[in-house]
C-alpha cells in the first residue's frame, strides 16, 4: 500500500495533524496486508515482515531511504521460526532489521555494526556473514541491539512503533543533503515529495535458492538489446543496491537457480512493452520463486539513448515523434 505525496511536507515540517493521518494510513494499509497475506504484524505464528520504501513522481535512485525487515520483533522472530523451521532465516532477519533501523531511521552510525559482524566472522572462522550459522546470527542479534536499544525508546518490541518510525524516515529522506542536490542537478526541484510504499517482504535471504538482486532490460551503457542482471545468492535487496556484495557469477546462479535468466528476461520484455521504455527493475528470488518489486524508466548514457530511442520505433514500442523528444 501507498502513503500519498501530500503528507510529506506535513510530516517533515512537523504539523500536527500528519502524525494522525500518517497514524490513519497506515493501520488501513496494514489490514489490507494482513487480508491479503493471511499474516499479521508482530505476530508469534504468522508474522508479517514488510519492506517501506520512497517513490517520487520521478525516479531518484539511491537518494531516498528504505527500511527492510520492519516488524521483525523477538516475537516476529520466534513466529518465523514456527512458521518457516529456519532459525537462520529469523535471526538474519531481525540483525538485518536492527541494523537498518539503527541506521536509517535511529541516525547511527553504520560502522559499529560493520565491526561487529567482522569480528563474529572471524571468531567463528568462516569467509563471510552468508556463512554464519543461525547460533551465530542470533548471539549477533544480541551484539547489534546492544547497539541500538538505547535510541530505540522500546520501539524494538513494537511492530506497529517500527512501522510508524520508518515511514516517517522515508518521508523526512526527502530533505537530506544527497536527494536536494541530486534534485538540483537533475532539475527536478518542482516535485512535491515521496510517496511511501510498504511491501509485504519476500526473503531472497534464505539460502542458495534464494537472493537479490538489479537488471536492466537492455545495457543502459551501449544500448544493446539484452538483459543486464546482477543478482547476489542468499542476500536482501540492500546486499546489491549498496555494493556490500559482489554479484555472483553466472556459474553460480545457473547451478542454484537455472531457470532464472530465462523467466527474468521474459518479465522485463513484459515490461518493456507496457511502458515503452527500458525497464530498470529490483527484484527478490525466495525458494526459487521470482518476485518483482519495483520497476521505473532506466538512466542511460547518451550513446545508449540513441540506440534505444532507434531499436524501440523499428520494434513498434514508440512513435518516431517519441523517440526525437527523448534524445532532444
Amino acid at each position: 500500500f501507498v502513503l500519498p505525496v501530500k503528507l510529506c511536507a506535513d510530516i517533515i515540517a512537523g504539523r500536527a495533524h500528519a502524525a494522525q493521518h500518517l497514524c490513519d494510513g497506515l493501520k488501513e494499509g496494514l489490514a489490507f496486508l494482513e487480508s491479503a497475506t493471511g499474516k499479521r504484524l508482530g505476530d508469534r505464528r504468522r508474522p508479517l515482515l514488510v519492506s517501506v520504501r520512497s517513490g517520487a513522481a520521478r525516479s531518484m535512485p539511491g537518494m531516498l531511504d528504505t527500511v527492510l525487515d520492519v516488524g521483525c520483533t523477538p516475537d516476529a522472530v520466534h513466529g518465523l521460526i514456527r512458521a518457516t523451521g529456519r532459525p537462520r532465516l529469523a535471526w538474519d532477519c531481525r540483525r538485518r532489521f536492527l541494523e537498518s533501523f539503527g541506521e536509517t531511521v535511529l541516525g547511527l552510525d553504520p560502522a559499529p555494526f560493520a565491526a561487529r559482524i567482522s569480528e563474529l566472522v572471524e571468531t567463528e572462522g568462516v569467509a563471510n556473514d552468508r556463512e554464519l550459522d543461525g547460533e551465530a546470527l542470533e548471539r549477533l542479534a544480541a551484539a547489534e541491539q546492544a547497539l541500538v536499544e538505547d535510541r530505540a525508546d522500546g520501539r524494538l518490541d513494537d511492530a506497529l512503533a517500527q512501522l510508524e518510525a520508518a515511514a516517517r524516515a522515508v518521508y523526512q529522506s526527502w530533505t537530506s543533503e544527497r536527494a536536494e542536490t541530486y534534485r538540483k542537478l537533475q532539475q527536478l526541484d518542482d516535485l512535491e515529495g515521496t510517496a511511501v510504499t510498504v511491501q509485504a517482504m519476500v526473503f531472497g535471504n534464505g539460502g542458495l535458492a534464494s537472493g537479490a538482486g538489479v537488471a536492466f532490460s537492455r545495457d543502459p551503457s551501449t544500448g544493446a538489446p539484452r538483459a543486464m542482471i546482477d543478482l547476489v545468492l542468499d542476500a536482501q535487496g540492500e546486499d546489491v543496491v549498496s555494493g556490500r556484495r559482489t554479484p555472483d557469477t553466472d556459474d553460480a546462479i545457473a547451478r542454484a537457480l537455472p531457470t532464472i535468466r530465462d523467466e527474468l528476461g521474459d518479465v522485463l520484455r513484459r515490461l518493456e512493452r507496457e511502458f515503452g521504455d527500458v525497464q530498470d527493475v529490483e527484484f527478490t528470488v525466495e525458494d526459487g520463486k521470482l518476485w518483482m518489486l519495483q520497476t521505473r524508466s532506466a538512466k542511460r548514457t547518451p550513446r545508449a539513448a540513441v540506440r534505444i530511442a532507434i531499436d524501440l520505433v523499428r520494434e513498434g514500442l514508440i512513435a518516431k515523434d517519441e523517440a526525437l523528444a527523448r534524445i532532444a
